[in-house]
């Protein structure tokens, strides 16, 4: 499988690299690409202008993201490398594509991404160790391609039965799809009788309410009225009445009674 042979690349030890053991239930095979992000301030030398500024930083970064991409690789493998120099990974060169860039006369600030294919690059690594590989690091190497292998095979059943139980699933919504429909169709009908049962519920207590406030107006006028006071002074407090007698003036349930001798107020009824 071609994908295996792409992992193979990282636990070659030549003579002078050390690589430890691989601990295949963490390891995962490699993407077809990763994405590197690196921020750089270049700060300027007398008499430097924008654009050499510019570039050095530039150049400086992609060393910056050559150096990650070069780690990252080998740390997926555990490669301890004493003796490779980095003449070894001349197959990576970074191709950098500006995020966001500043210049303040004096620092360049630059932020950039550069993309690798892990797979491709595994590959050509592979080659480049193969030429000075011992036979002892190619049977280490195809151990790790078994390893590699088990992982993906694994990786595919999971993927096997995922897609089983999403086929399953599917068969029992299909079966339970005319249910749904019915049960979805009652659940509208409740929540149209509930908005019609709430709607007459906010009904009656806006009626309720004006209610309430109706009383507590008539309960407030009688209570205006107090004993001593004049005809006239109780038709300005709360108005004329609507009926009257000799001795009293009606109002909607309240009754305002006056002494004969005095024609004051001496009994009031509907204040609370």
């Amino acid at each position: 499988m071609k994908n295996i042979v792409y992992l193979i690349l990282l636990a070659i030890l030549f003579s002078g690299c050390a690589l430890t053991q691989i601990n295949s239930d963490k390891k995962k095979p490699l993407d077809e690409e990763k994405i590197f992000i690196k921020k750089y301030k270049y700060n300027l030398v007398k008499n430097e202008t924008k654009d050499i500024s510019k570039q050095k930083a530039i150049d400086e970064i992609k060393v910056l993201i050559k150096k990650d991409m070069i780690n990252h690789i080998k740390t997926y493998i555990e490669l301890k490398d004493n003796n490779i120099t980095i003449s070894n990974y001349n197959f990576i060169q970074p191709k950098i594509e500006i995020i966001k860039e500043s210049w303040d006369n004096k620092s360049y600030n630059v932020k950039a991404s550069s993309k690798i294919n892990e797979k491709k690059a595994t590959q050509l690594l592979i080659d480049t160790i193969k030429e000075i590989s011992t036979k002892k690091d190619l049977i280490r190497l195809n151990k790790i391609s078994q390893e590699q292998e088990k992982l993906l095979e694994n990786k595919n059943k999971n993927i096997s039965k995922i897609e089983k139980k999403l086929v399953s699933q599917e068969v029992i919504y299909i079966s339970k799809k005319d249910e749904l429909i019915k049960l979805k169709k009652e659940l509208d009908d409740i929540n149209k009788k509930l908005k019609k049962e709430l709607d007459d519920i906010n009904k009656a207590k806006k009626e309720i309410s004006k209610v309430k406030k109706r009383v507590a107006k008539l309960i407030n006028k009688a209570c205006l009225i107090k004993k001593g006071m004049t005809r006239e002074e109780v038709k300005n407090a709360i108005g004329k009445p609507t009926s009257t007698d000799y001795s009293s003036y009606y109002y909607k349930d309240i009754e305002i009674h006056f002494q004969v001798s005095t024609k004051l107020v001496d009994a009031i009824r509907g204040c609370k």
